[in-house]
């Protein structure tokens, strides 16, 4: 038997050597054949993390002890990597042509306290933002700020003059400047942590609050600046009712209805028009304003009328000069969704939005200045007087160009006009901004209705608000005749949100009741300096701390350090507007 068995491996040696070499390969153990299995598929596992998590396993060595720990860290970059990798997909189905912006991420380990660093690569197309969405933000801006209350702003200056003004004014515009590029980094961070998350991109302050404001103040802040602007569309609608029935020579009340109706259906259901129409109706009000600041300059020249500066009397005009210069913060999230996310775009963006407050800075500067010129500040005819009597500045303006200048009564028409056109373009643009709140508080109210439609025992849970237990019962009859399906939501509640808060506006505007404008003043301006003054500032601190991001523009350390200045003064806004309105009311009731 040995003897064939030999045989048998001298003729298989020979067979084996027609196609090559016989390598004698040394008998492993057991143990050794675990151990080198084990050693491949490490290898392959570093390799297939190297591929697609973004490791670079040719600078590491492979240490078997410690393997858990390393699968652990490579599938936390993968999961980080496999969302920017969804998103560098759509990029390149939008654009062949696209580069890529790198993001850090900072996140803080609770049990070791050592930060880790991610690198996440987002694929962004390199078309520019279109030329349309640049004006847009150039014209929002100065739609939201510049309204009628330039018309009644002279009036505020008959004590303290014209430089205690300018001073207190160049304060104001540069505490706003810095609340819009405040709002600007604030919407970068939102966005990006947005679509590394895999969500749909959508700007709104309502979002934004969301994100870096506890429950408490979230809610303060929604209802703040639902406050405001329905306070400024209430005293819109009555101004443009009123406007409107003495030009068609009727009652302004019947008219009221119609204003409101008209205006909300075109916002809601025109929604793609409605920022070329802002900016249309903007660059013709605007066109207007020059035409009558160059005849104000023209008659102000031949006027001698000596301005009286009263330093006493710097804060008269002060909370006024807040609310003036305010508004840009509401609508700049509706026009930065449609920015590309590249440092030359976000920059341009910033840079048009604060062109076009200044813009509205040096005109009332201007006009301000040359209705001193004309218009004494005490007297018969006077700002002083027009004050007293609830006027705006164009009235007692008017009578003394009639009387000395009745060459120039032409100008009369131009305020008319330009009355009418700011009063539906302020209306527009702020309704815009009410609609764009309510649309994120319907986004926010359909997802915790889905939470709790897929876990219906969450309901019972402390870690949903109270108000979306009670929308939850109160759909449960809609939902079991099938008017409420969780499809698609999102509609009904939108049209519920609209309907409920567009009736309140021309229920109190019809109502119009005693001592409602002058309530309004203060409210407004105690809500937007809260809101867009000091909240903002807050948040910027927040989300650097939150998304620690690298974002195409990023504010200096010398501005961001100036959050606290601005803080400061608008709180004290806040505090001067409240001892106001007590000290007025007081007077009021004691007269």
């Amino acid at each position: 038997n040995n003897n064939n068995n030999n045989n048998n491996n001298n003729n298989n040696n020979e067979n084996n050597n027609k196609f090559g070499p016989v390598l004698n390969l040394p008998a492993f153990s057991e143990e050794e054949n675990t151990t080198f299995f084990q050693e491949i598929d490490a290898a392959n596992q570093l390799a297939r993390n190297a591929l697609f998590g973004g490791y670079d396993f040719g600078s590491e060595l492979i240490d078997f002890e410690n393997l858990n720990e390393e699968e652990e860290e490579f599938e936390a970059n993968f999961n980080v990597n496999s969302q920017s990798k969804k998103i560098e997909n759509q990029s390149e189905s939008e654009s062949e042509s696209s580069s890529t912006t790198t993001t850090t991420i900072t996140n803080d380990s609770n049990e070791n306290n050592s930060t880790e660093i991610v690198k996440a690569e987002i694929l962004r197309p390199q078309a520019k933002t279109r030329w349309y969405v640049f004006a847009s933000a150039f014209f929002i801006v100065v739609a939201s700020v510049l309204g009628t209350g330039i018309l009644g702003l002279p009036i505020k200056l008959s004590q303290s003059g014209f430089t205690p003004f300018v001073v207190n004014y160049i304060v104001c515009f540069i505490m706003q400047t810095c609340a819009i590029w405040y709002t600007i980094e604030i919407m970068q961070r939102v966005r990006i942590s947005q679509e590394l998350a895999s969500q749909p991109v959508r700007i709104d302050l309502h979002a934004i609050g969301s994100r870096y404001l506890t429950r408490f103040w979230h809610t303060i802040f929604d209802l703040l600046m639902i406050i405001h602007l329905l306070s400024i569309l209430i005293s819109y609608a009555l101004a443009g009712a009123q406007s409107y029935g003495k030009l068609i020579s009727l009652n302004y009340t019947y008219l009221i209805i119609p204003f409101v109706v008209v205006n909300a259906l075109l916002i809601i259901i025109g929604a793609r028009i409605i920022q070329p129409l802002i900016s249309l109706l903007t660059a013709i009000k605007g066109s207007l304003l020059v035409v009558l600041v160059a005849v104000t300059i023209v008659i102000g020249v031949n006027c001698n009328n000596e301005v009286l500066d009263q330093w006493l009397f710097i804060g008269k005009p002060f909370l006024l000069s807040t609310v003036a210069l305010s508004g840009a913060v509401i609508l700049l999230p509706i026009v930065f969704a449609k920015v590309q996310l590249t440092r030359r775009d976000i920059l341009l963006f910033g840079l048009l939005a604060t062109f076009g407050l200044l813009t509205v800075f040096i005109l009332n500067i201007v006009w301000c200045y040359f209705v001193l010129k004309i218009v004494p500040q005490s007297g018969e005819i006077s700002l002083e007087n027009s004050e007293k009597l609830g006027l705006i500045a164009t009235i007692p303006l008017m009578r003394i160009i009639e009387n000395q200048f009745p060459e120039y009564s032409w100008i009369a028409i131009v305020i008319n006009v330009f009355i009418l056109i700011s009063i539906t373009v302020s209306f527009i643009a702020q309704s815009t901004a009410l609609k764009h709140i309510l649309d994120g508080l319907a986004t926010s109210w359909t997802n915790k209705m889905k939470e709790m439609l897929d876990d219906p025992e969450n309901k019972n849970k402390k870690n949903f608000p109270k108000i979306a237990k009670i929308l939850f019962n109160l759909e449960k009859p809609f939902q079991k005749i099938g008017l409420c399906k969780l499809g698609n939501p999102k509609w009904y509640r939108q049209g519920f949100l609209y309907i409920f808060f567009f009736t309140i506006i021309f229920g109190i505007a019809m109502l119009n009741p005693k001592g409602f404008i002058m309530i309004i003043e203060y409210v407004s301006s105690l809500c937007i300096n809260t809101t867009n003054g000091v909240m903002i500032a807050f948040m910027v601190g927040i989300s650097r701390y939150r998304h620690n991001f690298d974002i195409p523009i990023k504010l200096p350390y010398f501005i961001f350090f100036f959050r606290w200045i601005v803080i400061l003064y608008f709180t004290f806004a806040v505090y001067y507007d409240i001892s106001t309105f007590i000290t007025d009311i007081f007077i009021h009731f004691t007269q």
